[in-house]
């Protein structure tokens, strides 16, 4: 999905974007109010293989991702806003929505069905 030329700026985005995804949590602040956090450590194991695969293919310009590692990929830019603004006081990403928007059209293009079934 990602061409050899994808600037290393961005794809360090989809990286730092994927590992924050892994460590959001909720906890409750003193108030009593629901609150999300982004964690020291990954909750999650679920990125790891996207994020090797990505850094890999910064050093060597080859990104061997199936359809299914880009559907992960892109839906998990996603999911990561909506857990982000899922507590009090948080705001919506506007560098990662941009980025989804992107690489959902890009998706699109590449594997010529929706990110997400209708």
């Amino acid at each position: 999905m990602f061409h050899p030329r994808t600037s290393r700026k961005k794809l360090e985005q989809v990286i730092r974007t994927l590992d924050a995804a892994a460590r959001i949590g909720h906890g409750t602040d003193a108030g009593g109010f629901r609150v999300t956090t982004i964690g020291e450590r990954r909750t999650t194991a679920r990125y790891d293989a996207l994020i090797e695969a990505l850094e890999q293919g910064m050093r060597t310009k080859k990104f061997d991702l199936s359809r299914d590692d880009a559907r992960l990929l892109v839906t998990a830019l996603d999911l990561y806003n909506v857990r982000r603004t899922d507590g009090v006081g948080q705001a919506w990403d506007e560098e990662v929505e941009q980025l989804f928007q992107e690489l959902q059209t890009l998706f699109a293009k590449t594997y010529g069905e929706a990110l997400y079934a209708a």
